[in-house]
């Protein structure tokens, strides 16, 4: 895949946290209750230790991300 940014190819690698209660989750906004894990869309599920393994590309040039979920 190439940057949708500067056209450079992108890197594959993995996108990793740790979230033993809540997984990875989507949010449009944060707020008090966000910060310690209520609400939002829950988008990854995590492993027994609480680890969320994420299959993306990144350019290091743009410091961009893109991942598909």
């Amino acid at each position: 895949m190439k940057c949708p940014s500067c056209s450079e190819p992108m890197e594959e690698g993995w996108i990793e946290t740790e979230s033993l209660v809540s997984g990875v989750k989507w949010r449009k906004e944060i707020n008090s209750l966000s910060r310690i894990g209520v609400g939002g869309e829950r988008i990854y599920e995590s492993n027994l230790w609480g680890i969320v393994h994420i299959k993306a590309e990144r350019c290091p040039k743009c410091r961009l991300i893109v991942e598909k979920y």
